[in-house]
Formats: structure tokens, C-alpha cells, sequence
């Protein structure tokens, strides 16, 4: 059987199609885009209409690496003063050029607010073998940044990300390692 390419203009699409059926479920929060030295990534949350859940999606695409990673997920949310966070499951494609696999990553982030106009974030998610399936073996991501409330609706975001697929040939798939800028609209 002849190997087929991962081809992330229809994965997006048919993430877009699945948001929109959704649309009358959930009451949109806003989409993001995320650049780095070699990436992009735009991604859609919408929150359910209890406001304490959120499905998210995102297609990242590495020029460098020749990489494609797309992902969905399901998280709950809770604040406490300053703080607020998402804890959750999230399942994910990936296409690491001559590696393609797929599995789910466990894990959460989180906001302290200094201010209405600056916050801290970072979160982990974790994807072990036991959840990782055809070439990926294991999935590692983590981020820290800081974000500027620019406008109600809008997002400045500035960090870092490392992103790590292990597969069965190659250990630290490099996804994502890097200094970033983003862009959150909120609708």
C-alpha cells in the first residue's frame, strides 16, 4: 500500500466544517495565530455554552522539518482569584516527514494576572507510549509566555514552546522549539 501524505488544507477545512455544525453547541471564544522562526499555527477554541468547557483545534506547520501536527481537544476550566486554568485530553496527527502517527496528550495550562492588561501563562501536555499509536511512541510539549490585553478582544502573546514526538525510528522529533509571537481574536 502505497503511503499517502498528510494534507493539512483539507484537515482544516474539515476542522472549520466540524466548528461550524458545532456552532449551535457552543458559543464561540476566538481563534489564534501563532508564528515562529519556522512555524505556524492557527487554532479555534470554542467554549460549551456552560462556559466551564471548551473544545479546541489546531493545525501547526513546521517549514524546516517538514512537519504537520493537528490536534483537538476537550478541556474543563476553573479560576481561582488570579489564576486561571484548563485541564484536559487532547488527540493529535502528527505527519514528522518520514514518521506519521497519532495519539493523546493529557495536560494543562494556566494564567496568573498581574493586571488586566498582562498575565503569565504555561502549560504540559503529555502523550506516553501507552497512548501514543503507529510510528509515535511518546509526546512532550511545554510553553511559558507572557500576555498583552492590547484591546478587549484582542491578544498579544510572546513565549516559547518545545514540542518532542518520539517515534519508532527517531527520538526528538522536533516539532516546535522556539520563540514565538501570537495573535488571539476574541469573538
Amino acid at each position: 500500500m502505497r503511503h499517502q501524505r498528510f494534507c493539512a488544507p483539507a484537515a482544516v477545512l474539515s476542522l472549520m466544517l466540524s466548528a461550524a455544525v458545532a456552532a449551535p453547541a457552543v458559543c464561540a471564544d476566538g481563534f489564534q495565530l501563532r508564528l515562529g522562526d519556522d512555524i505556524v499555527e492557527a487554532s479555534y477554541t470554542a467554549f460549551i455554552r456552560d462556559g466551564n468547557s471548551s473544545i479546541t483545534g489546531s493545525w501547526l506547520h513546521n517549514s524546516d522539518a517538514d512537519v504537520d501536527l493537528l490536534s483537538g481537544g476537550f478541556f474543563v476550566h476553573g479560576d481561582r482569584r488570579e489564576v486561571a486554568g484548563k485541564v484536559g485530553i487532547k488527540a493529535y496527527y502528527a505527519d514528522l516527514d518520514r514518521d506519521d502517527g497519532y495519539g493523546l496528550a493529557l495536560g494543562g495550562d494556566g494564567t496568573f494576572r498581574f493586571s488586566d492588561i498582562i498575565s503569565l501563562n504555561a502549560g504540559i501536555y503529555i502523550g506516553p507510549d501507552a497512548l501514543s499509536f503507529s510510528d509515535v511512541e511518546d509526546y512532550f510539549e511545554w510553553f511559558v509566555g507572557v500576555d498583552l490585553n492590547v484591546l478587549q478582544n484582542a491578544v498579544v502573546t510572546v513565549g516559547y514552546r518545545e514540542t518532542e514526538i518520539d517515534t519508532k525510528r527517531r527520538n526528538d522529533v522536533e516539532v516546535e522549539d522556539g520563540p514565538y509571537i501570537g495573535l488571539h481574536l476574541k469573538f
